[in-house]
Parts: C-alpha cells; sequence; structure tokens
C-alpha cells in the first residue's frame, strides 16, 4: 500500500505538536517539508496548533500555502489518512472529534483562499468501539474518509482537521490537500450548508466549549454536538452522523503538474492589477476604513469587500455571486447533534421557520443579544434555526474583518506599484 507523506520538521518534541504522516490512496507521494515544494498534493503547514477559532490559520493550518500539485480519485473512492507527532512518532493526543470538508475550486485550487472557500462537510467522527476515534492515531491507526459517490467532476480541496480537547481551550489542526475528483455524478451540494474557516467555530459553540474535564462526560457520539456546518446527506438517502458515504473501489491517484496554469493565471493577474493601478490612483485611500465603520456597514459593504479582495474578477460577476450564490442550510436526522454553520456570503432569504430569523446582524454585540432572543422565543415543534443564524451571524461579521484587511492590503501594494511607475517616468 503506497502512502502520501506530509510536511514535517525537525524541532524539539517540547514544542512538537502534530501533522499529516501520508494518506493511503493507491500511490505514493513524496511529502513537503516547510518552505519547499514537491510532488504531493497535500499543503504544507506548521505543525502548531490553531487555539483561535477566528485566526485566518483555521483555513488550512498555519503558514500554510499549496504546493501546485493535485492527485486523482474517484467519486465514491475512500482514503485512509495517518497523522503523527513530529520526528516520526505516533500521534499525541486522545479526545476530541475528526472532521473532513470539501470545497469546490471552481478552476486552479492554488487560487483557493479564506475568502473564497465554501466547505461542506463530508464526514465527522466521534466515537467508535467506545473510544474516541482520535485515541486509535495513538497506537498508529488512521481513519478513512469517503468521497460522496454522487459529487459533480471538478477539481476540489479538502480540509480534515482534528481538534483536541484536553486541554481548557480547544486545539485545531487543519489540513488541506488538492484533489481531482472524476465521475459521473451532478451533485455539488450547493443547496447543503456551507461554512467559511474561519468563521464556521465559535469558542461558545456545544462541542467546542466542552473542552477540558467537561469533555469527559461526553461517552458516546450521541453526546456529542459536532461543530460547523451539518453533515451532508449523499444522494437522496440518509447519511450515519459518524461516517461519510459507503466507500467503493479505490482508484490511482495521479499527480498533474499545474505549473503552465499557474503562470497563466499570474499573467492575467499581471493584466487586472494594472487596469486597478489607475482606478486607484484616485481613489484608492478611500477603501480604508476602521474595524468600527466595518461592523456597522450593510449587506452590500459585504458584498463590496469580497469583490475587492479578489482583484482578478470584474466586480460585476462577484456581485452576482455573492446574491446568488450563498446556499441555505438544510436540516436532517442528526440536527441533535450536528450544529448548522454559515456561508461567507450574504442570502437573499431568510430561515424558513423560526420568528427570530434574520440574514445580517451589526456587530458580535448584536448576534449575542439575537442568538437570545431567538431561543427565548422558538416554539418546540419548528424548525430550530437560532444556532445556524447565530453562525451566519458570527461568521459574516469575521469574514467582513478578514476581508477588509485583504483589500486594504491589496489597495496598499497598488498604490506602491503606481507610485514606483511615476516616479521612474
Amino acid at each position: 500500500m503506497f502512502k502520501v507523506l506530509a510536511a514535517s520538521t525537525l524541532i524539539s518534541s517540547a514544542l512538537a505538536h502534530g501533522v499529516i504522516s501520508y494518506i493511503d490512496v493507491a500511490q505514493g507521494f513524496t511529502g513537503p517539508q516547510p518552505q519547499e515544494s514537491a510532488d504531493s498534493p497535500i499543503w504544507t503547514a506548521g505543525i502548531d496548533p490553531v487555539t483561535d477559532a477566528y485566526s485566518p490559520d483555521m483555513f488550512c493550518g498555519p503558514d500554510s500555502h499549496t504546493n501546485n500539485q493535485m492527485a486523482s480519485i474517484g467519486a465514491g473512492s475512500a482514503m485512509t489518512i495517518y497523522w503523527e507527532e513530529t520526528q516520526g512518532t505516533n500521534w499525541p493526543h486522545n479526545t476530541g472529534p475528526i472532521i473532513t470538508y470539501l470545497a469546490a475550486c471552481n478552476g486552479d485550487c492554488a487560487n483557493m483562499d479564506a475568502g473564497s472557500a465554501q466547505w461542506f462537510k463530508i464526514d465527522q467522527q466521534a466515537f467508535s468501539n467506545g473510544q474516541w476515534v482520535q485515541a486509535t492515531l495513538l497506537n498508529g491507526a488512521g481513519y478513512q474518509v469517503t468521497i460522496p459517490s454522487d459529487l459533480a467532476a471538478g477539481n476540489y480541496l479538502m480540509r480534515t482537521e482534528i481538534i483536541a480537547l484536553h486541554n481548557s481551550y480547544p486545539e485545531f489542526y487543519p489540513r488541506c490537500s488538492s484533489w481531482t475528483i472524476t465521475g459521473g455524478g451532478s451533485n455539488t451540494y450547493s443547496s447543503e450548508a456551507t461554512g467559511s474557516f474561519p468563521g464556521s467555530y465559535s469558542p461558545s459553540d456545544a462541542g467546542l466549549s466542552q473542552s477540558g474535564s467537561g469533555i469527559y462526560n461526553v461517552q458516546s457520539t450521541s453526546d456529542y454536538s459536532f461543530p460547523g456546518p451539518e453533515l451532508i446527506t449523499v444522494g437522496q438517502g440518509g447519511s450515519d452522523s459518524n461516517n461519510s458515504a459507503q466507500p467503493a473501489n479505490n482508484v490511482n491517484a495521479q499527480v498533474s503538474d499545474q505549473a503552465d496554469s499557474d503562470e497563466g493565471s499570474s499573467n492575467d493577474n499581471d493584466n487586472t492589477d494594472d487596469s486597478d493601478n489607475n482606478d486607484d490612483s484616485d481613489n484608492g485611500d478611500s477603501y480604508a476604513y476602521s474595524s468600527q465603520e466595518e461592523d456597522t456597514q450593510s449587506s452590500s459593504s459585504t458584498e463590496d469587500a469580497t469583490a475587492a479582495a479578489q482583484p482578478t474578477e470584474s466586480a460585476n460577476d462577484q456581485e452576482q455571486e455573492t446574491t446568488s450564490e450563498a446556499p441555505a442550510p438544510t436540516s436532517t436526522s442528526e440536527s441533535s447533534s450536528v450544529s448548522p454553520a454559515p456561508t461567507s456570503t450574504s442570502s437573499t432569504e431568510s430561515a424558513p421557520t423560526t420568528s427570530c430569523s434574520s440574514t445580517q446582524y451589526a456587530n458580535e454585540d448584536e448576534c449575542e443579544s439575537k442568538w437570545t432572543e431567538c431561543n427565548n422565543n422558538y416554539v418546540p415543534g419548528e424548525e430550530y434555526t437560532c444556532q445556524t443564524e447565530f453562525s451566519q451571524c458570527r461568521g459574516q461579521s469575521v469574514q467582513r474583518r478578514l476581508l477588509s484587511n485583504q483589500k486594504m492590503m491589496i489597495k496598499r501594494v497598488k498604490r506602491s506599484e503606481h507610485l514606483k511607475r511615476h516616479f521612474r517616468h
């Protein structure tokens, strides 16, 4: 059985935490060392955990970056993922869930970032045979993840994550890999609940606030509330809350070098930057605004920020995507143990049933107030949407900050380039 090796670093055991060691997908890839490029679909990232649920590192791990490679796997195929502590020792932690997401790349996965990735959950695991699945990694075991059998073919970014809950605060270990998924499926899961990272998790989520001594009261999967979006339902049938779709035979994984596509993308970006710089010479300073002003923006400011954070696409295209692609959360039979979470874009539709549905909140304090109001007004028998709305509110607030920072950085670089050209002339 071949193995996909992942990033690791030589660092003292006192600072060591853990990384993916390899993924069994029927063909092996040599894993990247930090700051190096290698023929691997696994993104390079640092070894330390993320301890802030709102950190940009929640996207794919600390200092994460692509290695410009993709592997091919068929819809319905299964992979087994193994983790280790640095220097070749087994994974050190034993308490907490393991969750895996996919996000459509809509092109080159190397261009994906926290502002563009809309993650849908394909797998979540808590307990098996009376113990946390994470605990089996202590003995060198792996966990299996199955690609949805009806998934539409295309390029996808996978985000698999261990959440360690042994401390008084959660430790997040997100890691990403790039895949070309093949097959005859047509399901894009665009109507399923999706989330962004950061933005989908809050320290107050039931599955995260139980960290430390409180987590040991959880003795089974049914006792645990998974954070993040609801688990997708494959096809028209149900899906077990502790597993993804039933696996089919693995297909051979194949590497495709994306150097040519990256070069073309780079040229497009250069042309776009030149045109944007002309506009920026007069209006650049008007884009910088404080976080206080940002919190009071309406939903249209979120759309503007999304467009500014992606300068290679036209503003009109971005506005259409923002208003038309926001997926509505769905409810499944596992809703008691799964917390739905948000999209990073604005939705034009309100929640379907509860009277407390509201699509935009000005700031985090108002999110908390609406959360309390929604729970107080909840009528048993109605669909429970309070958690969904709270997650959407918090996710939009965090996302606005990230996109604002990206926008200001882009404009700052453009102004600098404009001044350089001006002085040369």
